[in-house]
């Protein structure tokens, strides 16, 4: 059993080891591993286009989809085309999408790459695990901007949480991760158990199993 390839062929369920120094597609240079979670790990990368092009930013971030993907290949379609659709959600608080692909064994995602810390982070650091009240104020102004945005052009996060939620060194608040978990219950499978939710966070429909709405 594997993932879907790009002309429906099954991955295969041994994949050689990737880390810094690793090239995917011939373009993206693993640089640095910057997390990692039940999706996969988080990868900085640079972009030999964007090198060649002499862009200011030639860097952007990999997630690399954990190999229990593999094993449910309807489940990395689902990832797979919900990764199209964030594409089209450009917008200010959202982390931006910018292509989807495989190679041999391994698909991800590239995204826009970050400066500054999740929410998560922040909280642990914070005293007693709180911002102060205009930073709080500010994250959650830009929450709510990022999630109507994405209501508005169809889109249902449904895995909001702290480590979803990405503050930038320059202030700004980015959300992460869009669709993923809505994509995996939509396609039948248990999104939890897959790691692409966490229960805590979840709303009454996720942890029931019914359709997700922008409630």
């Amino acid at each position: 059993e594997g993932g879907a390839g790009p002309a429906g062929l099954a991955l295969p369920e041994a994949a050689a080891a990737v880390g810094p120094g690793t090239m995917l597609k011939g373009r993206f240079v693993l640089d640095d591993e910057l997390g990692h979670g039940g999706m996969g790990s988080v990868f900085r990368a640079v972009d030999r286009r964007r090198l060649e092009a002499l862009d200011p930013q030639p860097y952007v971030a990999i997630k690399l989809i954990a190999g229990a993907f593999r094993r449910h290949p309807d489940a990395l379609r689902a990832i797979e085309a919900e990764a199209r659709r964030a594409q089209s959600l450009a917008h200010p608080n959202i982390c931006a999408v910018y292509d989807f692909d495989r190679e041999g064994a391994h698909a991800f995602i590239v995204m826009e790459l970050l400066d500054g810390e999740t929410l998560e982070a922040a909280l642990q650091k914070a005293p007693d695990r709180r911002l102060g009240a205009q930073r709080r104020g500010d994250v959650l102004a830009d929450l709510l901007a990022a999630v109507a945005h994405a209501h508005a052009h169809g889109v249902v996060h449904a895995d909001l949480k702290p480590s979803n939620v990405f503050l930038t060194a320059d202030g700004a608040t980015k959300v992460l991760d869009f669709g993923v978990a809505t994509a995996l219950g939509g396609a039948g499978f248990d999104a939890a158990g897959l790691g692409a939710v966490t229960p805590g966070f979840s709303s009454p429909e996720m942890a029931r199993g019914e359709p997700r709405d922008p409630r």
